[in-house]
C-alpha cells in the first residue's frame, strides 16, 4: 500500500486529470520545471549581448506570488497586472551597474529593499569576469559568472529566494575567440524557493547542469545551444528531469531563442519535451500530458 501512494504522488507532480481519462494537463509543479528551463535561457543572452537589465528577474517574482501566495499582494498591484504599462515601481528603475563601478571587472544590480507593490526586494545579482579586458572576453578560458542572491517578501511574510547552491553559480567560458565564438556554460546549482508566510515551504526547484552546455555565437541573431545537460530538481519530490537542447536558436529581436527543443528524460520514468514556438513560448510534454506555457523571463 505504501509503494501504491508513492507512486500516486509521483504521477501528481507531473501530470493531473480531469474526470474524462484522457483529458490530462501538466500540474503547476511541472510547468515550474520548465520554468526553471526557461529562466537558464534568458541567462544566455545576459552574458551573451550583455544587457542584463533585458530579462526581468521581478515579474518572475510577481508571477511565483501570484501562484503560491496572492494575499501577499496588495490588491492595487492586481489591479495594475491588468494593465502592465501602468505597473510603476521603485524595482522598475533598478539596473546593472556600469563595469567597475561595484567591484572591479564586475557589474551588479543592487535591489537594496526596492518595491513592487507590496513586495520588497533584497540583495543582489552579479556578472564577475575573469578575463584581461574590463568585462569583455576576448581570449579563450576567460570567463563570466552569474552569482544570484536575491530575496522578494510580501507583506503577510511570504518569501521567494534565488540562490546558489554551489561554489560558483552560473559559469559562461569562451572556449573558441575565432567567428563564431563558441562558449561552454555551466552551472553547479540554481535554487528557487517560494516559502509561505507559515513557514511552509511550497515550491524548492534546483537546476544546475551536469554536463557542459555548448552555446556558439555571441549575439543574436543565429545564437544556439547544443548538446550537454540540464538537470531539473523538484527539492520537495525529490522528482528530477534531465534535458538536452537540440538547436535551440535566437533571432535578433527576442531575448531567449525561438526554435529549437529540450528533450528529456526524468526519474520517474517518464519523458518530457520543452518544444519552442516563439518569443517567450513553448509546448512542454510530460508522458502524454500537454500544455503551453509562457516562460517569465522572456521578452522583445
Amino acid at each position: 500500500m505504501k509503494m501504491m501512494i508513492s507512486g500516486i504522488i509521483v504521477m501528481i507532480f507531473f501530470v493531473s486529470c480531469s474526470n474524462s481519462s484522457s483529458d490530462k494537463f501538466i500540474s503547476p509543479d511541472g510547468l515550474e520545471v520548465a520554468q526553471q528551463v526557461g529562466d537558464f535561457m534568458a541567462s544566455v543572452d545576459e552574458f551573451g549581448a550583455g544587457t542584463p537589465s533585458i530579462s526581468s528577474i521581478e515579474k518572475s517574482v510577481e508571477r511565483h506570488f501570484r501562484q503560491y501566495s496572492p494575499a501577499d499582494i496588495e490588491p492595487t498591484l492586481i489591479a495594475r497586472l491588468l494593465l502592465p504599462e501602468a505597473w510603476a515601481a521603485s524595482c522598475s528603475t533598478m539596473s546593472f551597474s556600469n563595469c567597475g563601478t561595484t567591484a572591479a571587472n564586475a557589474r551588479r544590480k543592487n535591489f537594496s529593499g526596492c518595491t513592487i507593490g507590496s513586495m520588497t526586494f533584497g540583495g543582489t545579482s552579479t556578472l564577475q569576469w575573469a578575463s584581461a579586458s574590463a568585462c569583455l572576453l576576448a581570449t579563450a578560458s576567460e570567463t563570466i559568472t552569474s552569482v544570484p542572491s536575491i530575496t522578494a517578501t510580501g507583506r503577510l511574510g511570504a518569501t521567494l529566494s534565488i540562490t546558489k547552491t554551489g561554489a560558483v553559480g552560473q559559469r559562461l567560458t569562451l572556449v573558441s575567440a575565432a567567428a563564431p565564438k563558441v562558449f561552454s556554460l555551466s552551472s553547479d546549482g540554481i535554487n528557487r524557493k517560494f516559502t509561505g508566510a507559515s513557514a511552509v515551504v511550497l515550491m524548492d526547484l534546483t537546476s544546475q547542469t551536469t554536463s557542459a552546455i555548448t552555446v556558439t555565437g555571441a549575439d543574436r541573431p543565429g545564437r544556439v545551444l547544443n548538446g550537454g545537460e540540464l538537470r531539473v530538481v523538484n527539492n520537495r519530490s525529490s522528482i528530477s528531469c534531465t534535458y538536452v537542447p537540440s538547436a535551440i536558436t535566437w533571432v535578433a529581436d527576442c531575448n531567449c531563442p525561438t526554435m529549437g527543443t529540450w528533450t528529456g528524460s526524468c526519474s520517474d520514468g517518464n519523458s518530457s519535451s520543452i518544444q519552442l514556438t516563439g518569443c517567450g513560448t513553448a509546448t512542454v510534454q510530460f508522458d502524454t500530458a500537454q500544455s503551453s506555457i509562457s516562460f517569465d523571463r522572456c521578452g522583445t
